[in-house]
């Protein structure tokens, strides 16, 4: 039986991921063993969440992840931008995404809008 105690630097961070690992590998059916797991996987979770937030992916494979995720087609994407042209051009990131452009696939394809506003390099064709 562990004591469930606050995660508050690295080497509680490691003790915890040991612990929960541990009972992991000897969870049986017990209600309380399963309520551990619970407890423990949500503290590291938190810990992990506010000390190591994912990165944001880039702006526009973020987009196209999304559009193949959803089996949509470039099309698509040119209906939201009302242009085939600003599509292409967005996509091989030679223009940037405007904010309203942003905020269009944020309410109509529900993608998270700080996935798409972070800063990106545009690509000159010569």
């Amino acid at each position: 039986m562990c004591t469930i105690r606050p995660i508050r630097n690295e080497n509680d961070y490691l003790a915890a991921v040991h612990i929960l690992t541990s009972l992991w590998s000897e969870a049986s059916e017990s209600s309380y063993q399963l309520d551990q797991l619970e407890v423990w996987g949500a503290l590291i979770d938190y810990h992990e969440q506010t000390y190591y937030p994912p990165e944001l992916p880039d702006p526009i494979e973020a987009l196209k992840f999304h559009i193949e995720e959803q089996g949509m087609l470039f099309t698509d994407l040119s209906e939201v931008f009302e242009s085939l042209e600003r599509a292409r051009a967005v996509l091989e990131k030679r223009e940037r995404l405007s904010l309203e452009e942003v905020w269009k696939l944020y309410n109509l394809w529900k993608i998270p809008a700080e996935s798409l506003i972070k800063p990106y390099a545009l690509i000159s064709k010569i």
